[in-house]
């Protein structure tokens, strides 16, 4: 007999075209909950970087949000590897990422490594 499997759908992507890829999980002890990442791929998109904090049993505690905002410089912008971490005496998390949301025509192709400070609640 084939064991069950108890699966948790933690991205919500939808539509045409939209995919996900390179997920990055971190367990913050302090809170008891995690926090999953991952780059969203949508069609005529830019990537983004999306998070979702779930419970230490995995119970989704707010819906999927956007952590990068390359929309705002141009849909020609793009992120990769993805990496994030915790503190865990404040319980606030620190994501960083490579991408080009530089302003400005020429630096479309001008990587540069990004990041932001999440807090847990």
């Amino acid at each position: 007999a084939e064991a069950q499997r108890n699966y948790l759908r933690i991205s919500n992507n939808t539509g045409a075209g939209s995919r996900v890829t390179g997920p990055r999980v971190t367990y913050n002890n302090l809170n008891k909950e995690y926090l999953v990442l991952w780059r969203s791929i949508r069609a005529n998109a830019p990537f983004e970087i999306t998070g979702q904090r779930l419970s230490s049993s995995g119970i989704e505690i707010e819906a999927d949000f956007q952590i990068a905002n390359l929309a705002s410089v141009g849909k020609d912008r793009g992120i990769n590897d993805a990496a994030l971490t915790h503190n865990s005496t404040h319980g606030r998390y620190f994501v960083v990422w490579q991408g080009n949301a530089l302003p400005a025509a020429m630096s479309s192709q001008i990587y540069e490594i990004f990041g932001q400070q999440l807090s847990s609640r």
